[in-house]
């Protein structure tokens, strides 16, 4: 948010843009958070989160969270925070279209 990436892309700042960057698909209910060479995913509200060191793994193919928990604590911690200050869309995505319609068939709306 409101930094200028043009320096970063060009090689004239070869320090990071951010210190952390946040990820939300709301309408799937999916998170991830980045913090230097970790990222920390989580699929689905309530499912365990994977853990990734980006500098090692940068695939994303091993799980590190069941070895590294006080860097799962952290960086949830930080998501949660984070979370707590957004608010929801106004536009919920595809997804919830789905249900208007079935909401409509059944009161007979086209």
């Amino acid at each position: 948010d409101g930094v200028n990436l043009i320096p970063y892309l060009t090689g004239k700042n070869r320090t990071a843009p951010h210190e952390q960057i946040f990820i939300r698909k709301f309408d799937q209910q999916r998170y991830a958070i980045r913090a230097g060479n970790h990222k920390l995913v989580i699929s689905f509200k309530g499912a365990k989160p994977h853990l990734y060191n980006l500098k090692v793994d940068v695939s994303e193919s091993k799980n590190i969270a069941a070895e590294n928990q006080n860097k799962v604590k952290d960086l949830r911690k930080r998501l949660d925070t984070w979370e707590k200050e957004l608010i929801a869309p106004v536009f919920q995505g595809l997804a919830h279209l789905q249900a208007e319609r079935k909401t409509r068939k059944k009161a007979g709306v086209k």
